[in-house]
């Protein structure tokens, strides 16, 4: 049972960050697309 948990724990933290920074990818893409931006300032 522990074994099985630690493989689901890693999957999701995996998932995770996976989705988090292709998100992050896509949501600054369509941002410098839609207007003329070079680069955006925090």
């Amino acid at each position: 049972p522990i074994k099985g948990f630690a493989v689901t724990l890693s999957l999701g933290v995996a998932i995770n960050l996976f989705s988090a920074l292709v998100g992050t990818r896509v949501v600054y893409d369509w941002m410098t697309s839609r207007r003329d931006l070079k680069a955006l300032s925090i």
